[in-house]
């Protein structure tokens, strides 16, 4: 969909060539910080930029959204599949702000790459 009203939302899309890439495994660990307050329960979302192009916005929910997410000193895990970008260069990661207790202290987040035997941690919330 390319709708602001369907799907993620997103109404522009760069499309690339797929001919001559393969599909790799990204294994997405994210570590809620343990201090008060620390989880949400809003829409978690992460864009991965690498070398070789970025994964559009994926939207972070476990398989029928059955598992709270994002609790305080939680290690939640996703396993996602895109085609290769590379080494990894940065990330965006945010929510959607909706529900109440929509802030959330991110304490860390590590992508790994089986396939190239490369372990990325990318980022830890700023210190009060």
């Amino acid at each position: 969909w390319l709708a602001v009203d369907q799907d993620d939302g997103q109404i522009v899309r760069e499309l690339t060539s797929t001919q001559n890439l393969n599909k790799t495994t990204y294994n997405i660990k994210i570590k809620t910080g343990d201090i008060f307050q620390a989880g949400t329960d809003a829409d978690v979302h992460l864009k991965i930029f690498g070398e070789k192009g970025n994964t559009d916005k994926i939207q972070l929910r476990t398989i029928n959204n059955t598992k709270a997410l994002f609790e305080r000193g939680s290690i939640d895990n996703f396993t996602c599949e895109f085609y290769d970008l590379g080494k990894i260069e940065h990330i965006l990661i945010g929510h959607n702000g909706k529900k109440s207790g929509a802030g959330w202290f991110l304490d860390w987040i590590e992508i790994d790459i089986p396939i190239h035997q490369e372990l990325y941690r990318l980022l830890k919330s700023r210190d009060n």
